[in-house]
Formats: structure tokens, sequence, C-alpha cells
């Protein structure tokens, strides 16, 4: 995928387009923001959410200044049928508008070796960012029940345009989180139970 880096993180393009795929760009880039690490974070999220439907976002709408409109206006991609909490959280942690609220490279990194290490039987009973082992476990096991149903053929909207080229938007509204992002993340920062699951999640 191009989420329009393309070139290292701390240099910054020299003309006023931005390049990649519509769908995976961040709303700060998209309104003319430097590009940054965090950006990546933001189209992890996006990848996380496709990865539980089995389909691109937004196959069905055409990726034009409507739909950077709505991005930036914090439409969402959809999870798929009984994907975990914990990993819609990880992912709207990563979508976060506010760069500063999303997860770093190394926090979403720990978090993942967790969560791959939790089929060891050593990890069954540790309890990290909020959750024991065994609780993601049994969560990610009743998941993939449910994916077997995946929508995996679909009709794409023709101005649907999954390969990377230049945007000249302008006159987007500052990037907000949605009531569904602010409804996941401030039920775990006013839950002293959540707290750590906050930090991280």
């Amino acid at each position: 995928m191009d989420f329009g880096l393309s070139r290292p993180a701390d240099v910054q393009k020299s003309d006023d387009k931005i390049y990649g795929i519509l769908l995976y760009i961040a709303p700060e880039v998209l309104n003319r923001k430097p590009y940054t690490k965090a950006s990546d974070i933001y189209s992890f999220g996006v990848i996380m959410a496709e990865l539980s439907v089995g389909n691109p976002p937004f196959y069905d709408k055409k990726h034009d200044f409507n739909l950077s409109l709505a991005i930036c206006n914090r439409l969402l991609s959809k999870f798929g049928k009984g994907i975990p909490e914990v990993y819609k959280k990880l992912a709207y942690r990563c979508m976060n508008a506010y760069l500063n609220k999303r997860l770093t490279a190394k926090e979403l990194h720990d978090v993942l070796l967790f969560w791959w290490n939790f089929n060891d039987g050593s990890y069954q009973n540790d309890k990290k960012y909020g959750s024991y082992g065994r609780e993601i476990k049994e969560a990610f096991e009743r998941a993939d029940k449910e994916m077997t149903n995946l929508l995996i053929s679909y009709k794409s909207d023709p101005g649907a345009i999954y390969t990377s080229r230049a945007f000249t938007f302008s006159n987007l509204p500052k990037p907000s989180n949605s009531p569904l992002i602010i409804s996941y993340l401030e039920k775990d920062e006013n839950n002293n139970k959540g707290m750590i699951l906050y930090q991280y999640i």
C-alpha cells in the first residue's frame, strides 16, 4: 500500500500536492499538515478495519473530494461482525483524530506482540493493557468463527480508485473524532479498571 509517504518521515514534499490512496491518508495530511510517523499509524488502523471485513474500505463510494470531506468529518471504516472489542479499541486508537493520542509504533508493537504470544500457555494468566491473555485468546477464537462469513465478493463504485495519485484538496474541515471513537476511548479513560488499557489501546 502507498499511504502517500514514499520518503523518510522527516523529509516533507516540496510541492503542495498530497500523494497516496485516499482511503489510507490520515485526515491531517488531507488537511495539508505535515506527514508524520503518526500518519502511518492512522493508516494501520484503517487496514485493521479492512482485514476485519474482507474488503477495501469505502469500495462503494467515489474516491473524491466528498469522501475526503467525510473522512475529515470522521467517516470511519466499518468492522466485521463479531470482531473483538479489544481489536476495535486498538484500531480506533490508531485512527484518533488527535496525533498525540495515537499509539506510537513502539506501543503498537508491544500490544501486537502480547496478542501474538497469548497462544503460549505462559501468557494465559498475564494481564497487560487491561486484559488477560486468556480473555483475548477467547475473544479472537469467537471472532474466527464469525469471520468465516466475510464478504469477499463485492462490486466497487467505478470512482473507487486504489492506486496512488495526487490530490489538491482545499477547504477541508479540521479533523475531529466521531462520537463512536470518543465513546470507545473515553469509556476506558473514565474507568479506573481500564486506565492501563486506555494508555496503550
